[in-house]
């Protein structure tokens, strides 16, 4: 947990798990599960901890998109250790992702097919070097970013939803 007194946990400053750790279990999905299901999710539920000042110190959402396809995402300040693994099941099998965010200290997909699983290593790069070499690509080769203005939007609605629907207020806009 924070520092009481880091900026992550203060209220005017947009903080919160949700709108801190969350935000990548939530960007996850939504990046994978729009291309299978054809469409951005609605919140269905959510569970929260939260201090006085409105700030989640845990938050998990659950999910539904437009298919029907459920999903499970947390923000969480509460565990005694990191984790954020991705996994996605089907009808045939699974993958699993021990650490979506952090690359470097596990590489492994695990895919699972008819209860036969294998393992692939998608290599050591930290994140922030597949970022700097997105943006490289894009400045040199003209390369569209996977992510823009509106993907950034269609995220920040989806925060909102689950704050919203946790009975916490939406965090302040900032004006530029």
């Amino acid at each position: 947990m924070p520092d009481p007194t880091d900026l992550r946990l203060q209220f005017d400053l947009a903080g919160g798990s949700l709108m801190d750790v969350g935000c990548y279990s939530l960007h996850s999905q939504r990046m994978i599960c729009n291309l299978i299901t054809g469409g951005e999710p609605t919140v269905l539920s959510t569970e929260v901890n939260a201090a006085k000042n409105d700030i989640d110190t845990k938050l998990n959402v659950q999910l539904q998109y437009p298919n029907g396809v459920k999903a499970y995402a947390k923000g969480d300040f509460e565990s005694p250790a990191f984790d954020a693994p991705l996994t996605i099941t089907g009808t045939k099998g699974s993958v699993h992702v021990p650490n979506c965010v952090v690359s470097g200290w596990d590489d492994r997909v695990v895919i699972t097919v008819n209860a036969t699983a294998r393992t692939e290593h998608l290599g050591t790069l930290s994140t922030y070097t597949h970022q700097l070499m997105a943006f490289a690509d894009a400045v040199d080769l003209g390369k569209p970013f996977k992510t823009d203005a509106q993907d950034a939007f269609k995220q920040m609605q989806l925060i909102d939803a689950a704050y919203v629907n946790a009975g916490l207020p939406v965090r302040p806009v900032f004006k530029i």
